[in-house]
């Protein structure tokens, strides 16, 4: 099993909840588009069989704060764009990733991404 491969897509699927519920609705086909390993692959699908409504959650959940963030650090983007234009703007952006891009951890790097994109 290759810890470091297992840690690596699970940050990618914790970041991005259209790719945490296609993983726990479909695991194989996901994985299947998605290359992973077969010994890693056995360890996810039975990580999402015990503990994927959770890990859905937490991503959906996290998605949620980093758009919290970005109002708090753009607030007269927010203001200009309105509520609903604002999160319209940011589950674009969102979407607009692939799963193999890079996740960004500090709030200032998804800040840079979603303003230019």
């Amino acid at each position: 099993m290759n810890k470091r491969e297992i840690n690596i897509y699970l940050s990618k699927l914790i970041s991005n909840p259209k790719y945490s519920i296609k993983m726990y609705e479909n695991p194989n086909k996901f994985m299947d588009k998605y290359h992973m390993t077969l010994e890693s692959r056995e360890v996810l699908i039975d990580f999402f069989k015990k503990n994927g409504g959770r890990f859905v959650n937490s991503s959906i959940l996290q998605k949620i704060k980093k758009m919290d963030g970005l109002k708090g650090a753009l607030p007269n983007v927010y203001k200009y764009l309105g509520e609903e234009k604002f999160e319209f703007e940011f589950e674009k952006y969102l979407n607009s990733l692939t799963f193999n891009s890079e996740v960004k951890k500090i709030l200032l790097l998804n800040l840079k991404s979603f303003v230019v994109s």
